[in-house]
């Protein structure tokens, strides 16, 4: 415990100068004080990436929490003021959610298959590496994140781990809460890493891909494939949607960099594809709050294996259905 607060503030004392500094340039943009000059405007994405570099140290070493949350906060808002567009909170749930963010997914054919493709890959590998040898499990999954899950556990461990029960309210009020967090902060680092070039946030879906397969694989020992995946289907679909659609938002962002036009320059490239790259982390984001509900809540009211099966069917449908709305919008405008 020593150790990790003298980590901790070491972390601090050699980073936290450049925190403030954005926090700073955040602070007087929202207050609208005063218009910032066009050198500070230019400082704004190197201090982000600087910061996101910070965020993602801080998650690889278990920093303490209260760090890692103010690092997530004020990345995400970082992120809103180089990236998003330009619109009030209403206009961007009206034209954001409801008819950007469709419209986006409709755009970001190639970056949302390289996305998935990246989180399949790493989950045929974590497979592969489980089944091959059970003992490799927690070398991809740490046992904090595991939750008592593991081929070395019993089947009756195992299948106890996938039964229902409805919690207390306010337990399932905290779960979500910590869920969302969670995930919110594996979205944004998938989404603002494509600043670097795409390659953290290919490595970042490559990884959450092996975890996920490294579980299936630990179930399927047990004979416990399917009801896992019925388990893992009320918020899995929207969950890991999700995170591959962050993904796609920052390899939007990497596709602006490495192939700017002719006459701009790579950071107005970036800047370009990250108005679209943010319509699609911004999607993301609430996407991953229903996921962080639909677990916290609704999987433990749901119960059957074939119950579950029928909602993560039923909300793949949905956002099929969700997302269909902007290729008709696109249509309408004539953008095909």
């Amino acid at each position: 415990m020593a150790d990790g607060q003298i980590h901790s503030a070491e972390f601090r004392r050699t980073r936290e100068e450049s925190w403030r500094r954005l926090e700073h340039l955040l602070g007087r943009i929202g207050n609208r004080e005063q218009a910032l000059s066009q050198e500070e405007l230019s400082e704004l994405p190197q201090l982000y990436r600087t910061t996101l570099s910070s965020l993602s140290v801080a998650r690889n070493y278990v920093l303490d929490q209260r760090l890692i949350a103010y690092l997530e906060a004020l990345c995400l808002r970082a992120y809103v003021v180089v990236y998003a567009p330009r619109e009030r909170l209403g206009g961007l749930l009206k034209h954001g959610l409801i008819i950007g963010f469709p419209r986006a997914i409709c755009a970001a054919g190639i970056e949302l298959a390289l996305s998935a493709l990246c989180m399949a890959v790493g989950m045929l590998a974590g497979w592969a590496i489980v089944a091959a040898g059970p003992e490799l499990f927690y070398s991809i999954i740490p046992e904090s994140l595991a939750g008592g899950r593991g081929p070395d556990q019993t089947r009756e461990l195992m299948a106890k781990s996938l039964e229902g029960g409805v919690e207390t309210a306010a337990a399932a009020q905290l779960f979500v809460l910590q869920l969302a967090s969670h995930n919110a902060g594996i979205a944004l680092l998938a989404a603002g890493l494509g600043i670097a070039f795409g390659l953290p946030t290919i490595l970042l879906l490559a990884y959450n891909g092996a975890i996920l397969g490294a579980m299936l694989a630990a179930f399927d020992v047990h004979g416990l494939l399917v009801p896992f995946i019925a388990w893992l289907s009320v918020h899995g679909v929207t969950e890991l949607g999700a995170i591959i659609i962050a993904g796609a938002g920052g390899l939007a962002i990497a596709r602006g960099i490495l192939f700017p036009k002719v006459d701009e320059t790579r950071m107005a490239a970036a800047r370009r594809h990250g108005m679209h790259g943010g319509f699609l982390a911004a999607g993301a984001f609430a996407m991953l709050f229903v996921a962080a509900f639909f677990e916290g809540v609704l999987r433990q009211a749901i119960e059957p294996t074939t119950a579950r099966l029928l909602f993560g069917g039923a909300t793949a449908v949905f956002w099929l259905w969700y997302f269909q709305r902007g290729r008709a919008s696109r249509k309408g405008r004539g953008d095909d």
